[in-house]
Protein backbone atom coordinates (compact mmCIF):
# COMPACT_ATOMS: atom_id res chain seq x y z
CA UNK A 1 0.00 0.00 0.00
CA UNK A 2 1.54 3.30 -0.90
CA UNK A 3 2.46 5.61 2.03
CA UNK A 4 -0.28 8.83 1.77
CA UNK A 5 2.09 11.43 2.64
CA UNK A 6 3.23 10.80 -1.32
CA UNK A 7 0.11 11.48 -2.56
CA UNK A 8 0.26 14.97 -4.04
CA UNK A 9 -3.01 16.31 -1.99
CA UNK A 10 -1.40 15.01 1.15
CA UNK A 11 2.15 16.93 0.07
CA UNK A 12 0.01 20.55 -1.16
CA UNK A 13 -2.02 20.21 2.48
CA UNK A 14 1.48 19.49 4.17
CA UNK A 15 3.37 22.28 2.82
CA UNK A 16 0.24 24.86 3.41
CA UNK A 17 -0.04 23.44 6.59
CA UNK A 18 3.86 23.90 7.35
CA UNK A 19 3.94 27.75 5.76
CA UNK A 20 1.01 28.59 8.68
CA UNK A 21 3.44 26.93 10.91
CA UNK A 22 6.53 29.32 10.02
CA UNK A 23 4.62 32.04 10.51
CA UNK A 24 2.77 31.21 13.77
CA UNK A 25 6.28 29.97 15.08
CA UNK A 26 8.05 33.33 13.78
CA UNK A 27 4.79 34.84 15.93
CA UNK A 28 5.72 33.26 19.21
CA UNK A 29 9.67 33.40 18.95
CA UNK A 30 9.35 37.10 18.63
CA UNK A 31 6.67 37.40 21.57
CA UNK A 32 8.87 35.68 23.82
CA UNK A 33 12.07 37.92 22.78
CA UNK A 34 9.66 41.26 23.87
CA UNK A 35 8.56 39.36 26.99
CA UNK A 36 9.44 41.45 30.08
CA UNK A 37 10.58 38.28 31.69
CA UNK A 38 13.59 37.98 29.35
CA UNK A 39 14.49 41.54 30.01
CA UNK A 40 14.70 40.94 33.51
CA UNK A 41 17.26 37.16 33.21
CA UNK A 42 19.36 39.45 30.36
CA UNK A 43 19.95 42.38 32.64
CA UNK A 44 22.72 42.77 34.56
CA UNK A 45 22.55 41.91 37.83
CA UNK A 46 20.80 38.51 37.93
CA UNK A 47 21.92 36.32 40.65
CA UNK A 48 21.98 33.23 42.20
CA UNK A 49 19.72 30.34 41.12
CA UNK A 50 17.70 32.31 38.40
CA UNK A 51 21.36 33.07 36.65
CA UNK A 52 22.38 29.58 36.95
CA UNK A 53 19.40 28.78 35.18
CA UNK A 54 19.48 31.34 32.74
CA UNK A 55 23.44 30.58 31.96
CA UNK A 56 21.96 26.97 31.00
CA UNK A 57 19.05 27.76 28.87
CA UNK A 58 21.31 30.42 26.78
CA UNK A 59 22.12 27.80 24.46
CA UNK A 60 18.82 26.16 24.25
CA UNK A 61 17.65 29.77 23.45
CA UNK A 62 20.63 30.58 21.08
CA UNK A 63 19.60 26.86 19.20
CA UNK A 64 15.90 27.79 19.19
CA UNK A 65 16.72 31.28 17.07
CA UNK A 66 19.21 28.56 14.79
CA UNK A 67 16.22 25.91 14.44
CA UNK A 68 13.51 28.56 13.29
CA UNK A 69 16.00 29.74 10.66
CA UNK A 70 16.53 26.17 9.45
CA UNK A 71 12.52 25.26 10.00
CA UNK A 72 11.70 28.28 7.92
CA UNK A 73 14.13 27.40 4.69
CA UNK A 74 13.31 23.93 4.77
CA UNK A 75 9.77 25.15 4.39
CA UNK A 76 10.37 27.80 1.60
CA UNK A 77 12.86 24.99 -0.29
CA UNK A 78 10.05 23.03 -0.12
CA UNK A 79 8.14 25.72 -1.69
CA UNK A 80 10.66 26.13 -4.42
CA UNK A 81 10.11 22.82 -5.66
CA UNK A 82 6.21 23.18 -5.57
CA UNK A 83 6.19 26.47 -7.22
CA UNK A 84 8.80 25.13 -10.00
CA UNK A 85 5.80 23.88 -12.75
CA UNK A 86 2.12 24.36 -11.75
CA UNK A 87 1.70 20.93 -12.94
CA UNK A 88 5.01 19.49 -10.64
CA UNK A 89 5.73 15.49 -12.03
CA UNK A 90 6.92 12.61 -10.16
CA UNK A 91 10.56 13.69 -9.69
CA UNK A 92 8.62 17.17 -7.91
CA UNK A 93 6.69 15.08 -6.16
CA UNK A 94 9.71 13.02 -4.71
CA UNK A 95 11.92 16.29 -3.63
CA UNK A 96 8.39 17.53 -1.78
CA UNK A 97 7.82 14.56 0.11
CA UNK A 98 12.08 14.46 0.97
CA UNK A 99 11.75 18.09 1.83
CA UNK A 100 8.46 17.53 4.37
CA UNK A 101 8.74 14.22 5.56
CA UNK A 102 12.22 12.69 5.27
CA UNK A 103 14.72 13.65 7.43
CA UNK A 104 16.41 16.09 5.48
CA UNK A 105 17.31 19.17 7.81
CA UNK A 106 20.30 19.22 9.23
CA UNK A 107 20.51 20.44 12.87
CA UNK A 108 23.96 18.91 13.83
CA UNK A 109 27.42 17.90 13.46
CA UNK A 110 29.78 16.12 15.26
CA UNK A 111 33.49 15.76 15.16
CA UNK A 112 33.84 11.90 15.22
CA UNK A 113 37.32 11.63 17.41
CA UNK A 114 40.20 9.34 15.58
CA UNK A 115 39.70 6.58 18.52
CA UNK A 116 36.44 6.20 17.82
CA UNK A 117 36.46 5.35 14.17
CA UNK A 118 37.08 3.14 11.38
CA UNK A 119 39.43 3.73 8.19
CA UNK A 120 36.47 4.43 6.04
CA UNK A 121 34.54 6.06 8.82
CA UNK A 122 33.01 9.34 8.48
CA UNK A 123 34.89 12.05 10.38
CA UNK A 124 31.62 13.95 11.35
CA UNK A 125 28.25 12.70 12.60
CA UNK A 126 25.44 14.48 11.01
CA UNK A 127 22.26 14.52 12.36
CA UNK A 128 19.17 14.63 10.25
CA UNK A 129 15.89 15.45 11.49
CA UNK A 130 12.52 15.58 9.55
CA UNK A 131 10.42 18.85 9.50
CA UNK A 132 7.97 17.51 12.14
CA UNK A 133 10.66 16.38 14.25
CA UNK A 134 12.33 19.62 13.94
CA UNK A 135 8.86 21.63 14.96
CA UNK A 136 8.97 19.11 18.18
CA UNK A 137 12.47 20.33 18.52
CA UNK A 138 11.13 23.86 17.92
CA UNK A 139 8.40 23.25 20.67
CA UNK A 140 10.18 21.40 23.52
CA UNK A 141 13.18 24.83 23.36
CA UNK A 142 10.71 27.31 23.37
CA UNK A 143 8.64 25.47 26.30
CA UNK A 144 11.78 25.46 28.41
CA UNK A 145 12.63 29.35 27.56
CA UNK A 146 9.48 30.58 28.02
CA UNK A 147 8.95 28.79 31.50
CA UNK A 148 11.65 30.74 32.36
CA UNK A 149 10.97 34.16 30.72
CA UNK A 150 7.30 33.78 32.50
CA UNK A 151 8.25 32.35 35.95
CA UNK A 152 11.21 35.48 36.11
CA UNK A 153 8.47 37.91 35.32
CA UNK A 154 5.77 36.26 37.40
CA UNK A 155 8.47 36.56 40.58
CA UNK A 156 8.98 40.63 39.68
CA UNK A 157 5.56 41.16 39.90
CA UNK A 158 5.06 39.59 43.10
CA UNK A 159 8.33 41.32 44.33
CA UNK A 160 6.74 44.90 43.47
CA UNK A 161 3.53 43.85 44.77
CA UNK A 162 4.84 42.90 47.80
CA UNK A 163 6.25 46.38 48.48
CA UNK A 164 3.10 47.97 47.62
CA UNK A 165 2.04 48.15 51.45
CA UNK A 166 5.73 48.27 53.15
CA UNK A 167 5.85 51.47 50.42
CA UNK A 168 2.52 53.47 51.28
CA UNK A 169 2.79 53.42 55.02
CA UNK A 170 6.57 55.02 54.51
CA UNK A 171 4.53 57.48 52.13
CA UNK A 172 2.14 57.68 55.24
CA UNK A 173 4.85 58.36 57.96
CA UNK A 174 6.64 60.72 56.30
CA UNK A 175 3.03 62.74 55.55
CA UNK A 176 2.33 62.67 59.01
CA UNK A 177 6.24 63.69 60.54
CA UNK A 178 5.47 66.59 60.18
CA UNK A 179 2.53 66.71 62.64
CA UNK A 180 4.63 64.73 65.14
CA UNK A 181 7.24 67.54 65.10
CA UNK A 182 7.42 69.83 67.67
CA UNK A 183 6.17 73.68 66.81
CA UNK A 184 9.22 75.85 65.93
CA UNK A 185 10.78 77.49 69.13
CA UNK A 186 9.07 74.78 71.33
CA UNK A 187 11.99 73.64 73.77
CA UNK A 188 10.83 70.03 74.00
Amino acid sequence: MPDERSTPAWLDAELACREADVARIAAAVVELESHPGLRLLTAEGTSGRTAARWRALRAVRDRLWREVGLHRAAVEAAREVRDRRSRPGEREWAELHRLLVAPSVEVERTPVALAERGLTDERERVSLVAVPALQERLEHAFAQVRDLVVECAEAHDRALAALVAPAERLAAARAALPALAPPPGDPD
